[in-house]
């Protein structure tokens, strides 16, 4: 048996001191990095988790795992990040951002490992660098050699992770044999969870495409149908390139009985114009200096304020004057009886 390695732990926590400052700078970087690569990419379950490994959490690990090491540096999780994504599909591209934009240093999928009868958590790690590139600049040059380790996941595979660390169950092994048929049961029906979430989103493709082309007008509307209605009536600088709540107008669709796809259709005919002209408006009254509005400066530069669902409300406001308002007052009368019950 290979002897265990022998530390000298008051250099390694002098170094791990001494390190610490680029540590958090090499955090900073990467968390910067990846924002702007997820940005408008994929659907994130959380926001990014991202953490820098303590030095009794070092301790720990060489305590617990032999390792060889000639510094600090060698550690592959001195800085970790994980993204747990909504679907299984969004987690390859995520993963082809991560290979085109730093240096990789290793890959595995824990899913590999596993074999056909045996349960566990799947979850793509990375060990990156900085590409050399980006420590050409001077105040990223002390960063070379730092790793990170970067862990892709599904919400499902991420509940299972969080669940089996508290249970302390990662293998068959660790479970009482009564409770075996349970954790199989669980790991497959996670599993299952981000099968069907893949057949959903197929199957809204498939929907989507055939709407696009065949849409009656008798058709009720639907946050699918009620987006492609939106994006073919407004212009594309106005839509809102994070997402707009489809929902929530939906709501206010069927409140005033625009309730089906020619309905829809004709209210955004008959307000187009005004409304894109009230758009314009606004904007030039922002240029000028009017506080009254709060929007992006680089939508006001482009020359929009309202997005897609914003313009769209203003259509219904145009054409339903009186009962807006008092749709309106009845919702500020709601709000403030609710506040009043807060308080009391």
């Amino acid at each position: 048996m290979a002897d265990t390695p022998q530390y000298d732990v008051v250099q390694l926590q002098k170094e791990y001191d001494a390190l610490r400052p680029l540590l958090i700078q090499f955090d900073q970087e990467l968390d910067h990095q990846l924002a702007q690569l997820l940005h408008r990419s994929v659907a994130l379950a959380f926001p990014v988790q991202h953490r820098i490994k303590t030095w009794s959490s070092i301790v720990e690990k060489l305590q617990r795992v032999p390792l060889s090491l000639t510094g600090l540096r060698d550690l592959q999780d001195l800085v970790g990040f994980r993204m747990v994504l909504q679907f299984t599909r969004d987690v390859e591209r995520v993963c082809s951002l991560i290979q085109e934009n730093f240096k990789i240093v290793d890959r595995y999928d824990t899913l590999k490992r596993l074999k056909e009868d045996q349960f566990g958590y799947s979850s793509v790690h990375f060990v990156v660098e900085l590409p050399a590139e980006w420590l050409a600049v001077p105040t990223m040059r002390g960063l070379a050699d730092l790793k990170a380790e970067i862990q892709v996941r599904t919400t499902a595979q991420h509940i299972w992770a969080e669940a089996s660390q508290t249970l302390q169950y990662k293998n068959e092994k660790a479970v009482p044999p009564t409770l075996r048929r349970a954790i199989y049961r669980i790991s497959a029906l996670l599993e299952s969870v981000d099968l069907e979430f893949e057949r959903v989103l197929s199957d809204r493709d498939s929907y989507r495409a055939k709407v696009a082309h065949t849409s009656p007008t008798t058709d009720l509307l639907n946050v699918d149908t009620l987006q492609q209605i939106l994006d073919a009536s407004w212009p594309s600088a106005n839509k809102d390139a994070d997402g707009e709540n489809y929902a929530t107008v939906l709501t206010d669709l069927n409140f005033f009985g625009v309730t089906t796809v020619g309905a829809l259709q004709r209210l955004i005919s008959k307000w187009h114009d005004q409304v894109l002209a009230l758009d314009a408006k606004i904007v030039e009254g922002i240029k000028r200096g009017d506080k009254g509005y709060k929007t992006d400066p680089e939508r006001v530069d482009s020359g929009v304020f309202y997005v897609h669902i914003g313009l769209t409300r203003s259509a219904l406001q145009m054409e339903f004057p009186e009962r807006w308002r008092e749709r309106e007052e009845q919702e500020k009368q709601l709000q403030k009886k609710q506040l009043r019950e807060k308080r009391s």
